[in-house]
């Protein structure tokens, strides 16, 4: 049996976000783009700002390999991430590019718009549930 401290540590741990029953094959209803890219709004945006390529982008996210295996998540370092949107993995930045603010997005992420094979990065097609909290434009 756990002791109290243990259990309040538990506790006090982030969320974890759930394998997505989906991930292995989008459903029928979701957007292919040419570039092979698959999406679907999980959740619709607050307005209609969209995010252009030199725009800062925050975000949350959780991304997850083809077998199941979170390979990052913001929300589980309960910590937003905010850069450049050109600065995201190609795939990402489209499908970003397709949001709006407060918009939630399932993608389906090619490995050719992924991580395209670099060394040390997660191989092969990837899913991402991406959260888009806030646009802004560069600083001047």
């Amino acid at each position: 049996m756990a002791s109290i401290p243990a259990l309040l540590l538990l506790a006090a741990l982030p969320a974890f976000p759930q394998v997505p029953a989906d991930l292995v094959a989008p459903p029928a209803e979701a957007l292919k783009s040419p570039s092979g890219l698959i999406t679907r709004v999980l959740k619709p945006g607050t307005d209609g700002k969209h995010a252009d390529a030199k725009d800062y982008v925050t975000l949350h996210y959780t991304g997850w390999t083809r077998d199941g295996k979170v390979f990052d998540s913001t929300l589980a370092r309960e910590e937003p991430l905010t850069l450049p949107l050109e600065r995201l993995m190609k795939g990402m930045g489209e499908g970003v590019r397709l949001m709006s603010e407060g918009e939630v997005r399932r993608m389906w992420i090619p490995e050719a718009l992924a991580f395209a094979g670099a060394k040390g990065k997660p191989a092969g097609d990837l899913v991402l549930d991406v959260t888009l909290l806030a646009v802004d434009p560069p600083p001047t």
